[in-house]
């Protein structure tokens, strides 16, 4: 009686090990992507309640956007917990923070070398001055409140992607607005005149100036 062979031969186990390493490269970089795709959208999570949160503020404090830091006394509050030293300033996230009352909003989830403190970076160019004026020339939904960043203020000469921007989900950006409204989008599609409420034609860089520039 002829005895039944189960087992595969050398041939059919390599074609079999080919097939997977054709569908694991295949699969791999969806699989990535779609991971990257879920930490974005919980980037513009965070950015959204950072941005409600701070226009909450705003209503609080008579139509002045919050200060990127400012003297608090002796001692302060610092979110979540804790006290600063004395004479502390405190920066713009112990200000908003107890709008949001979530540590974990201020940290994005695609990136993991750095504080939560320093993921989001705010236009400094906001403090001291009121929604009325930062809006005379453009409307607050084309207006940049803050951002994915690598620090948590821009300021007005830091300008440039390797200083404080960070296009850290698949080459772009979260952006938040100062109508509240948040969109991934490439660094160079924001325009100087985005980044800077003042800007015109005839500053340097002008308005129309996309980013980043030398």
């Amino acid at each position: 009686m002829r005895r039944r062979e189960n087992a595969f031969t050398l041939i059919e186990l390599l074609v079999v090990i080919a097939i997977i390493a054709i569908l694991a490269a295949i699969l791999f970089p969806v699989f990535a992507r779609a991971r990257e795709n879920a930490r974005k959208s919980t980037c513009q999570s965070n950015l959204k309640q950072i941005a409600q949160a701070t226009l909450m503020y705003v209503q609080d404090y008579d139509g002045y956007y919050l200060r990127p830091y400012q003297y608090q006394g002796p001692t302060a509050t610092f979110h979540p917990n804790g006290t600063h030293a004395a004479g502390f300033y405190l920066d713009w996230i112990d200000l908003v923070y107890p709008y949001v009352k979530n540590e974990q909003a201020f940290q994005c989830p695609s990136e993991a070398t750095i504080s939560y403190h320093d993921c989001y970076g705010y236009m400094t160019w906001l403090g001291w001055r009121s929604e009325a004026e930062v809006t005379s020339n453009r409307g607050a939904s084309d207006l940049v409140m803050g951002l994915d960043a690598t620090d948590c203020y821009i300021q007005d000469g830091r300008l440039r992607e390797g200083d404080r921007f960070s296009s850290r989900h698949m080459d772009g950006l979260n952006v938040a607005y100062l109508d509240g409204h948040v969109k991934w989008q490439k660094l160079n599609s924001l325009t100087y005149g985005q980044l800077r409420w003042d800007a015109t034609e005839s500053s340097t860089p002008p308005a129309s100036r996309p980013m980043p520039y030398p």
